[in-house]
This record gives structure tokens, sequence and C-alpha cells, in this order.
């Protein structure tokens, strides 16, 4: 796990948009602090576009962080095919700003479909949550 914040969002209070400002709770950043010593969260300095960073993480060699073993999954191994060694990205980002920075339009949806995993939290917010199968 990889978790890329910008450096704002590290900080105890910080401008979301105009007029709205976040404030951290102790154990938020006492969870932010945490993944920074395990080595599991990346800061972007200030002044760069994030979306970059785990974008290109995403598509990045991944063979030294699997330690020398291959995650090459074949395509006859069905169990093993998802979501498989390759990196997953958990968020909601449309990424508007750089779909032809990096890939032409038709790697990009294919990437976007293979990479990307969007999220809803609204479920949790009144503690409501029911267990389906998968």
């Amino acid at each position: 796990v990889l978790v890329v914040f910008p450096k704002k969002y590290t900080w105890k209070k910080f401008h979301l948009r105009k007029g709205v400002v976040q404030v951290l709770k102790d154990e938020e950043l006492e969870f932010l602090e945490g993944l920074e010593e395990k080595g599991k969260m990346y800061v972007v300095p200030p002044m760069c576009l994030d979306d970059l960073y785990w974008m290109l993480a995403s598509v990045s060699n991944q063979t030294k962080s699997a330690n020398g073993r291959t995650i090459h999954v074949p395509k006859s191994n069905a169990p093993g095919r998802f979501p498989g060694p390759r990196p997953m990205v958990i968020s909601n980002d449309k990424m508007r700003d750089h779909k032809m920075d990096l890939l032409d339009e038709r790697a990009f949806r294919r990437w976007c479909c293979s990479h990307i995993v969007n999220y809803d939290f609204e479920e949790f917010i009144e503690d409501h949550t029911e267990e389906r199968a998968i």
C-alpha cells in the first residue's frame, strides 16, 4: 500500500477550496504519521501535481517492489487475475486535466478500466453497512 498525499493534506489545518477549511482530528494526524513512519505514504511537494505521481506509480515497473518475484499472471490463471499483483489506484479523481499527458486516448481508457477503483464512503457515515457476497 502506498498513499500519495499532497503536502497540504498532511497539515493540521488546510484550505480545501475558497471559504472551506479542513481541520484534522488528532487521531487522523496520528494515522497519517503512522503511514509515514511505516513508509506507506509519499508526500507530494507543494506546487507539484499529485495526480501525476500516483498515475506514474501505477504504471511503473513493479519488479523491485515485488522483491524480484515475477508479477506476471497468465491469462489461464482465472483465480489470480483480479486484482492480481498489479498496482490498483483507489480514487474518485476523473483525471480530466491529465488525460492526454501520459497516454493516448485509447490507452488511457484501458489504463483507467484496469487500474482505477472508485469508492463511496456514504454508507459508513451513519454506520449503515451490509455484507455482500463478492
